[in-house]
């Protein structure tokens, strides 16, 4: 199984677009995410974006992802039983080693592109809702029952008598099925005057209607996240952000001889990512407030993380950002300490250091901040897991 591992700035050997490869060889794009390589083996199409890349044709099937400025490749062929093959002395066999590392890098591959990936993701903005039509009130069936009931008792052989039953059961069918479909648009029209009402008080941005909304909207983020206040038009948030030990402390590479590497991640490169993590969820908590409720001119984000079940949080950064800016941004692929400072109007952070970690902020310094903190229940930024530890 062949592994491939390249970094930003220098494209894999075979993946070198517009180029020769080899001796005898060329690659061309055919449609946005598809492109061909022809050589003397025949032609190789590789499909997809570069986050997850799947090569078809020519050669052995196989699938490359791209993680930040990293790429990996590996082919989908092979027995997994081959791979997995011991020694006599029940040693594992080299191409299993090699298989592990693989499925190593992968992991690692694919936890550094969830990171990378955060601002990737899109939200719908919120419309004024429309009731459901009504359901559909079933005719036939009332006229069976109407005709069952006045038919009972009647002898089939007087048949003006069980005429005068039918015209009877029809009549009180028709009624009955007129009266349901006025109750049924009657009750639609209310619910839509709720739900107009309601979107009303949304627009006006109404404080306990735009706080539900939110917390409706944050109840399965990744990242718990909880509003606590909103005046003029403008929403204050608190969201609590995972720990730097998600931070993976390798990642995949290549030795100079081109075999794939794991190697330790610095203290510096995991500070940066840590930051892009904690600025990936502080945007996409800002993203979603817009969408849910797109009267909001504008929200501040305030970032903390756990150190304690019962302690006070850290909080590591507090921003501020305008709706218009935040709508008029592009998002896929960008980093999210460059976003982040290029649309929010207001950003408390501190990085120490060398490695420019983000540290605590001292509240006594940040009293606005500190204002918001005290504004919220630590409860409601706990996950399942965290209320699952406590009751143990």
């Amino acid at each position: 199984m062949g592994v491939v591992v390249g970094v930003a700035g220098r494209p894999l050997a075979d993946e070198r677009e517009g180029r020769l490869v080899g001796s005898a060889g060329f690659r061309f794009r055919v449609a946005p995410g598809v492109s061909v390589r022809a050589s003397r083996r025949g032609l190789r199409t590789s499909l997809g974006p570069r986050a997850a890349r799947l090569h078809v044709g020519s050669g052995r099937p196989g699938v490359s992802t791209g993680a930040g400025p990293f790429t990996y490749y590996t082919s989908l062929s092979g027995s997994s039983s081959r791979r997995r093959a011991t020694s006599p002395a029940g040693r594992a066999a080299p191409g299993a080693a090699a298989a592990d590392k693989e499925a190593e890098a992968q992991r690692l591959a694919s936890q550094l592109q969830a990171i990378a990936g955060l601002n990737d993701v899109t939200f719908e903005p919120s419309r004024r809702p429309l009731a459901p039509p009504p359901a559909p009130v079933d005719y036939w069936s009332l006229l069976r029952r109407h005709r069952k009931a006045t038919l009972a008792g009647v002898s089939v052989f007087d048949l003006s008598a069980r005429r005068a039953a039918v015209a009877s059961a029809v009549r009180a069918a028709e009624s009955e099925h007129a009266e349901a479909v006025a109750a049924a648009v009657e009750g639609m029209y209310e619910e839509q005057s709720s739900l107009d009402e309601t979107w009303g008080l949304l627009s006006e941005c109404e404080p306990d209607v735009v706080l539900a909304a939110l917390a409706r909207a944050f109840e399965d983020n990744e990242a718990p996240a909880a509003p606590v206040g909103v005046e003029h038009a403008e929403a204050s948030i608190v969201v609590r952000v995972p720990g730097p030990e998600v931070v993976p402390d390798r990642r995949p590479t290549t030795t100079s001889a081109g075999n794939l590497s794991l190697k330790k991640v610095s203290k510096t490169e995991a500070a940066a990512i840590y930051t892009s993590l904690v600025c990936g969820h502080v945007l996409l908590t800002a993203r979603e407030a817009f969408a849910v409720v797109p009267f909001l001119d504008a929200v501040r984000i305030v970032a903390v993380r756990a150190v304690a079940p019962d302690g006070p949080p850290e909080v590591l950064m507090a921003a501020a950002f305008r709706k218009s800016a935040v709508d008029a941004r592009p998002w896929r692929g960008i980093d999210a300490l460059t976003a982040l400072n290029d649309c929010s109007f207001e950003t408390v952070l501190r990085r120490k250091g060398v490695t420019r970690a983000l540290a605590p902020l001292d509240l006594r310094a940040e009293p606005a901040v500190a204002a918001v903190i005290d504004l919220i229940d630590l409860t409601d930024l706990m996950t399942d897991d965290d209320l699952g530890g406590r009751a143990r």
